[in-house]
């Protein structure tokens, strides 16, 4: 074999192992009667999370608010720290958080919440976002450390309808360590935002 070539090879097996392999599955659902023209307005909450850091979870929130721009440029966008402003002013924190919590464990949105959440924002829909899972290893004997990230994005419409729903979960393996956090978040929510309905 050509020395060149063999060099060439190995140069790209180790690289491939430095940098680290990355898989991501995205599931995505758009009721049929989403239409984006009809939200004048929407409030985009501060993502909920596990293990993100305050600018982490500010910069993933900013990244969808400007997706949603992008399509929508008419549309009125509150984000995260004025809506949650708004709903302390309102007395709407407890409600709002056990909203998050009833529908992470059971898939159903309280609709008397979400209309009170929504009056007192002024809004049409309600975008929620949330870090579902984070799996974390370590590098051991004969185990590559990697990171794992799962997200989701849901819109709700005033009265609880949801509107659309995208998930993405996002895996980075490394080498002699794990791959920072921010890159595996990224990712996932790179494709997050190709799969937004139009």
């Amino acid at each position: 074999m050509n020395h060149k070539l063999l060099v060439a090879i190995v140069v790209a097996a180790i690289s491939s192992f430095v940098v680290g392999c990355s898989t991501t599955n995205v599931d995505s659902y758009s009721n049929p009667a989403y239409n984006s023209s009809a939200i004048k307005s929407v409030a985009v909450m501060p993502i909920t999370n596990q293990r993100l850091n305050a600018g982490q979870a500010i910069e993933t929130n900013r990244r969808l608010i400007s997706a949603l721009q992008q399509r929508n440029p008419q549309m009125k966008i509150i984000a995260g720290t004025d809506a949650i402003t708004t709903i302390n002013d309102k007395n709407l924190v407890d409600p709002w958080n056990n909203f998050i919590v009833g529908y992470a464990q059971t898939g159903l949105p309280n609709t008397n919440t979400l209309k009170a959440v929504a009056g007192a924002l002024d809004v049409d829909a309600i975008v929620v976002g949330t870090i579902v899972r984070v799996r974390e290893q370590d590098a051991a004997a004969y185990v590559y450390p990697f990171i794992e990230v799962s997200m989701r994005y849901t819109m709700f419409d005033k009265n609880g309808t949801v509107l659309w729903e995208v998930s993405s979960d996002a895996k980075q393996d490394g080498y002699a360590s794990k791959p920072p956090m921010s890159e595996v978040v990224n990712t996932a929510m790179n494709h997050i935002i190709e799969q937004l309905p139009k």
